[in-house]
């Protein structure tokens, strides 16, 4: 039997070439030197599962990212050589935001409200894709993966935890529609059956928080222009922290900054943070898998052609547009010369990206 991933179905969708280099099924590459987003996006997920499978312990998840970090600098520099000033430039700049979005999603955990339970967190799965109008299993194709997480509302609900990082909270619905998130919820209601109605998401925004600016006649800017750069948790948290720093009166420092906190505890977190449930009908599960079904057995097929399909928007964000802009051009020679010096074996990466040590999970 053959193992889907729905992000490498999600590609052969997009562009056959792209999957054809990509894919674990084909010649399973990718840049030696990965890109900031996904160095960032896949960092941040090592401390988040380290934060809520220790009880939410925000050190915790700062210890196991600096570690990833660390793994993942000896894996590039095994495989490449020594870092350039950019790449080195890159990492650092990436560990640093990494960091502060992992301190300031615990100051978002610590302000917001949860009742939800989490039940798991790095769950595997593995479960056969049934063929279409039978019911039965397919004998070969299964659909695997990781969900970040299950957690339980009091009703008894259950939900696949997803947690993704953006540049911005806005323009991001075309995450809430996509495939994967339908694919996981099906996934989780195989695992654990009919009390799964639905999919969390938890964005991020790769945005570090401005602390409060000081001024040089003393005290901090009341400026209505950091309510967006800025959160009322964070602008809180560096005011106790130069209040410990110098001995002063923390409440007299509210009272200083009260109305730029006033405007913030307004806003709340919404520049920095969004939660949204999204709920999956059976009927939209069963037209999503009886999709995979089907684009599976093409994707598992070594005599389905492979060709450049990309869509207007594909090309810029692509990371094999390099050696794909020389196939196009009728250069295959120079082509595989640009897959050889700079792209990888997909495992010198991945097989070491294994969830941290757990202890007990918390609240979500």
């Amino acid at each position: 039997m053959k193992e889907l991933h729905i992000t490498d179905v999600e590609t052969f969708l997009v562009c056959r070439r792209r999957w054809n280099w990509q894919s674990p099924l084909r010649h399973n590459l990718q840049q030696a030197a990965l890109s900031q987003p996904l160095f960032i996006g896949q960092g941040v997920h090592v401390g988040l599962d380290a934060y809520h499978s220790n009880g939410d312990n925000p050190y915790r998840a700062i210890v196991i990212f600096r570690k990833w970090v660390l793994d993942r600098t000896k894996a590039i520099t095994e495989r490449s050589g020594p870092l350039w000033d950019a790449e080195r430039k890159m990492i650092n700049d990436s560990y640093r935001m990494g960091a502060a979005l992992l301190k300031h999603y615990h100051l978002w955990r610590r302000s917001t409200v949860s009742n939800l339970e989490v039940v798991a967190t790095e769950q595997k799965f593995k479960v056969a894709v049934p063929i279409p109008g039978t019911g039965q299993p397919s004998t070969q194709i299964y659909l695997a993966g990781r969900l970040d997480g299950i957690v339980r509302s009091p009703t008894g609900s259950l939900y696949p935890l997803e947690f993704k990082t953006a540049r911005s909270l806005s323009n991001i619905h075309r995450i809430f529609v996509g495939l994967q998130g339908t694919i996981y919820t099906w996934a989780a209601k195989q695992l654990y059956g009919d009390e799964v109605i639905g999919i969390i998401y938890r964005i991020l925004r790769k945005r570090i928080p401005q602390p409060p600016q000081p001024l040089q006649s003393g005290g901090f800017s009341q400026a209505k222009t950091q309510a967006k750069k800025t959160s009322f948790q964070y602008f809180k948290f560096r005011l106790q922290a130069h209040a410990r720093l110098y001995g002063l009166n923390v409440r007299d420092l509210y009272r200083d900054n009260k109305k730029v906190l006033n405007l913030l505890h307004r806003r709340g977190m919404d520049e920095f943070f969004l939660e949204k449930v999204v709920y999956k009908p059976q009927a939209t599960m069963d037209n999503a898998v009886a999709a995979l079904y089907h684009v599976g057995k093409m994707m598992i097929d070594e005599a389905t052609p492979i060709f450049a399909t990309p869509p207007p928007w594909g090309c810029s964000y692509c990371p094999f547009r390099g050696p794909c802009a020389l196939l196009e051009a009728g250069l295959p020679t120079e082509a595989d010369a640009v897959l050889e010096a700079e792209y990888a074996p997909r495992h010198y990466w991945e097989d070491k990206n294994e969830p941290a040590t757990k202890g007990k999970g918390t609240g979500a």
